[in-house]
């Protein structure tokens, strides 16, 4: 099962007075990655490079900007790959601070500052899911919620009306099991969906 992120990261270092920057970006569409990319040009103006990795589904992107032929574009999606992480962008900005590094430094830096930035991140592992609405009365909530507690599940969203309005998402198996316990009209609909859930890196590698 892939991986992906949530959230932007940003992290820096200095090597032989360069200034490496990579920033680990959500990236759910070619659109998306055209976006990223411009913002980051934006934020840091007049670099010397702008290098990156993107994998989108099966769409997968590099670039090296100028530099050595597969010495950054291919080291950054290679480290995405290695991690199998999907749905993102991996820019690595470089402002040239007036010593040439040497091809094996350079291609080891682009390559440590992805899997820098990769080791720094929150993980989340994609799987199917199932996303349920439900109108249900008011002394079913207090059951509900003790089933999302015992069977792993999420409320996601709770609306008080003349019935409660809820919004329950959970792994497929589970929430199929959940809704044979449910009488059929308490359920307005019900949608497959991808989940996030969160891993630690010890499970990721």
């Amino acid at each position: 099962m892939s991986k992906t992120i949530r959230s932007e990261l940003t992290l820096e270092r200095e090597v032989l007075s360069s200034r490496f920057i990579a920033v680990l970006s959500p990236c759910l569409t070619p659109e998306d990655f055209d976006r990223t990319i411009n913002e980051v040009s934006e934020r840091y103006p007049k670099a010397a490079h702008y290098c990156y990795g993107a994998r989108i589904g099966a769409i997968e992107k590099m670039g090296d900007d100028g530099e050595p032929s597969h010495s950054a574009g291919l080291q950054i999606l290679s480290a995405l790959r290695y991690r199998d992480l999907d749905y993102v962008s991996l820019i690595v900005v470089r402002y040239f601070g007036g010593t040439k590094l040497g091809l094996p430094r350079l291609t080891r830096t682009y390559r440590e500052a992805a899997e820098d930035i990769i080791e720094s991140a929150e993980l989340y592992e994609q799987y199917e899911g199932i996303r349920v609405e439900m109108a249900v009365e008011y002394n079913a909530l207090e059951p509900i919620r003790y089933a999302a507690k015992t069977m792993g599940f999420e409320i996601e969203n709770t609306l008080y009306e003349e019935k409660i309005l809820l919004t329950c998402s959970g792994d497929a198996r589970i929430m199929e099991r959940f809704l044979e316990k449910r009488l059929p009209e308490e359920i307005t609909s019900t949608k497959s969906v991808t989940l996030l859930r969160r891993i630690d890196h010890d499970s990721s590698k």
